[in-house]
């Protein structure tokens, strides 16, 4: 059976999601990450602010919206909004984090730090810190309604495929 097949599997009375399901659920996600990410790096740390960010969060968005998002339950849309809400949450925390310990090792590199559990220790205080300047209404709304609709987007892919 291929990736893109339209049959539903049922396990323990839970609708597993479809191939296609998952993969607008990953896609809509990245695109969601892409977007909340184009929003937040001018705030960021310059320290946050590396090459691999943006990879980062598209592999964090894309593998999030494959397992979160794409969790298709056949209970409607609200069950997806709030799957959608869920996988939103745990995206920003995916990125804030990623920019902590890009932050961490931006400032270990400089030899800021006396000890190794001083930076990691410091890896939640720079995503703390990081989370601060970019709590704003754009980001928070493009974030959480970015992984609503994917989510959504996702529901409605499995049914059309079933």
């Amino acid at each position: 059976m291929s990736i893109l097949s339209p049959r539903v599997t049922q396990r323990g009375g839970r609708i597993e999601p479809t191939g296609p399901a998952r993969i607008v659920g990953g896609a809509a996600l990245l695109l969601t990450a892409f977007f909340t990410l184009s929003l937040m790096v001018p705030h960021l740390l310059f320290e946050a602010r590396g090459v691999l960010l943006l990879p980062m969060a598209l592999g964090g968005g894309a593998w999030i919206g494959w397992r979160t998002a794409a969790d298709v339950s056949g209970e409607g849309r609200v069950a997806a909004a709030l799957r959608g809400i869920r996988a939103a949450l745990y995206l920003g925390v995916w990125i804030l984090a990623y920019g902590g310990v890009q932050a961490m090792l931006f400032r270990a590199v400089y030899g800021r730090y006396r000890d190794p559990l001083m930076a990691l220790t410091d890896v939640a205080r720079l995503a703390v810190e990081l989370a601060v300047p970019v709590a704003r209404p754009d980001v928070i709304v493009t974030l959480f309604l970015g992984g609503v609709l994917s989510a959504i987007l996702a529901e409605w892919t499995a049914r059309r495929w079933r």
